[in-house]
């Protein structure tokens, strides 16, 4: 089963989530979907259509994300954020992905220091991260007091684990600047 997790941010009329949860369980009826109510104003309501996960903190992606994945009951867990559209299947495309990989749907250069000298490599760009829960088990939890995705992608790196680009059906709508 996958748990698509997605990290809600209304604020006043702006919401995301809705037409996201409509679509994904348009497209994959058997997915679980988190909504993480990230201190949103109004907040988000209970629904039939997602399990809610309220954080009445000042929002932190890393907490926020940490607490959808603990509600979460799926093998597979994709990361996402609100501003998304999903126009298509998916679920089949990531049951088939390699397991002690991190996925994420963009990839974005960064510099890291590795043995004394700079290095080049691949990072998730957070708006969409997919992994397998027993490798984030191994991973362990965001680091609430670092850049998310990127923190991930590198501890990741440095733990022997690949990252790899994959194509599913979803769209970036747009990064919009949270809390």
């Amino acid at each position: 089963m996958i748990s698509f997790v997605v990290l809600g941010y209304r604020q006043r009329e702006k919401d995301y989530a809705t037409p996201l949860v409509k679509s994904v369980r348009g497209y994959e009826p058997d997915t679980e979907i988190i909504l993480v109510d990230c201190n949103s104003d109004p907040h988000y309501k209970k629904s039939d259509n997602y399990k809610l996960v309220r954080v009445p903190e000042p929002f932190n992606a890393s907490r926020c994300l940490n607490l959808g994945i603990a509600a979460s009951k799926g093998d597979w867990l994709m990361l996402s954020n609100d501003d998304v559209a999903c126009q298509g299947k998916f679920a089949d495309r990531v049951t088939r992905l390699d397991r002690g990989t991190l996925h994420g749907i963009d990839l974005a250069p960064k510099a890291i220091r590795c043995m004394g000298f700079q290095k080049k490599v691949l990072t998730v760009y957070g708006w969409m991260m997919i992994l397998r829960t027993d490798l984030f088990d191994q991973l362990g939890d965001f680091s609430e007091d670092k850049a998310g995705d990127v923190e991930y992608s590198i501890r990741a790196i440095e733990a022997g684990v690949p990252v790899k680009s994959v194509v599913l059906p979803f769209r970036h709508l747009h990064h919009h600047r949270r809390g």
